[in-house]
């Protein structure tokens, strides 16, 4: 009996998908947008992110341990298994630098730096079994290449140009890539919400780890953006 490798199918597979493609170039990929019942919003904000520590300096959660935050958890985050306490240092906290929120319907909501945040703690997920079957990250086989899970918690708040004030909290699942170089690519899926709109939709960030241990606790830099559904 033959054995074929089953990478070299994968990428042989791969590589003639991708010569069909060529072959038959297809206009667009399939974007899926808001139902006719929803308003299109187009959220943009930058931020900054920490290891969580407390009063004592040592690691902690506020995702998990602050009764507000952990109420949208538990309402939206069921069968979520995350490393905190099991893995010390596993949660960040964040503040929103800049942002802004644009309704297709006109209204622009300038996000309140002073007021909104993230709250956020890796989760434990599925791996190749030679990594354990489940594990905080998937690493490559040339070690340059770390995926792995959170769920993130975004409160926002802001105003429009009319002064009108807005509250929304959002709860993402989040799926990130990390380089050697620091760079972090992130995907986030809306699995819940609160606040003056009802929203879903997913998120995409780009982030570039700017401190991480030993010389200090893991901060990143990042980006987001994307379009909400608000109902």
């Amino acid at each position: 009996m033959n054995h074929v490798n089953f990478r070299t199918t994968l990428a042989f597979s791969i590589a003639l998908s991708s010569f069909s493609a060529m072959a038959n170039p297809s206009p667009l990929p399939t974007s899926i947008g808001c139902s006719h019942k929803a308003i299109s919003a187009n959220l943009a904000i930058m931020a900054e992110a920490y290891t969580s520590i407390d009063d004592q300096f040592q690691p902690s959660c506020p995702l998990l341990e602050k009764k507000e935050s952990r109420k949208l958890v538990d309402k939206f985050g069921g069968g979520t298994t995350f490393a905190h306490p099991l893995i010390p240092g596993t949660c960040l906290s964040g503040a929103v630098t800049s942002g802004t929120l644009q309704l297709d319907d006109g209204i622009e909501i300038e996000i309140d730096t002073t007021t909104s945040y993230t709250e956020s703690s890796q989760r434990l997920f599925p791996v190749p079994a030679d990594q354990g079957y489940v594990n905080l990250f998937a690493t490559s086989e040339d070690g340059t290449l770390q995926a792995g899970a959170a769920m993130t918690a975004v409160h926002l708040e802001g105003e429009d140009t009319d002064g009108k004030s807005y509250k929304f909290d959002l709860l993402l699942d989040d799926h990130f890539l990390l380089t050697q170089s620091g760079e972090d690519t992130e995907d986030f899926l809306i699995v819940g919400s609160r606040g003056d709109y009802t929203a879903s939709g997913r998120l995409t960030g780009k982030g570039q780890i700017i401190s991480q241990p030993p010389y200090g606790p893991l901060g990143i830099m990042f980006e987001v953006r994307g379009t909400l559904c608000l109902q």
